[in-house]
């Protein structure tokens, strides 16, 4: 909640945080256009495989789990995996010299990929380790964490 606005989705609240602050945004509307296809490409292409994985591992009830979606989610992940190489290598940012919030979608879904055991690209896994041991993600674990122990 930010006064009378509530969001619920994470793309949208990280991207209105984003535009709030001024940081973490394209300036241009061309850049925030191409910021929109990624974090769309990112949240319904690769990382809602892994979600489906994760429900039908351990997040659904035993009854309700199903191993062939799982190989499903699992193929899908892939099949969006490649397309993400065929646009990025790992070499720079999403949107060219700019790091933005998509850049931390990727790693976030890159390192959930990583902790589920799906096979990524060396040249991807190198580049989302390194861009989540960036200080400020540091510092953002250390505040969520903190945040945790006060429940």
């Amino acid at each position: 909640m930010d006064g009378e606005l509530t969001l619920f989705e994470s793309s949208a609240i990280c991207r209105y945080l984003a535009a709030r602050e001024g940081r973490l945004m394209p300036q241009t509307l061309a850049g925030q256009a191409q910021l929109d296809q990624w974090l769309s490409f990112l949240t319904t292409e690769l990382e809602q495989p892994l979600w489906t994985l994760a429900k039908h591992t351990f997040a659904l009830p035993e009854e309700q789990r199903c191993d062939a979606v799982k190989q499903t989610a699992q193929w899908e992940f892939q099949r969006a995996l490649a397309a993400l190489s065929r646009r990025f290598d790992g070499r720079g940012w999403l949107l060219g010299d700019e790091f933005t919030v998509a850049d931390l979608f990727l790693a976030q879904t890159l390192g959930w990929a990583q902790k589920a055991g799906q096979p990524i690209p060396e040249v991807l896994e190198k580049w989302a380790t390194e861009t989540l041991a960036r200080p400020a993600c540091e510092r953002a674990r250390q505040r969520e964490a903190h945040a945790a122990s006060e429940r």
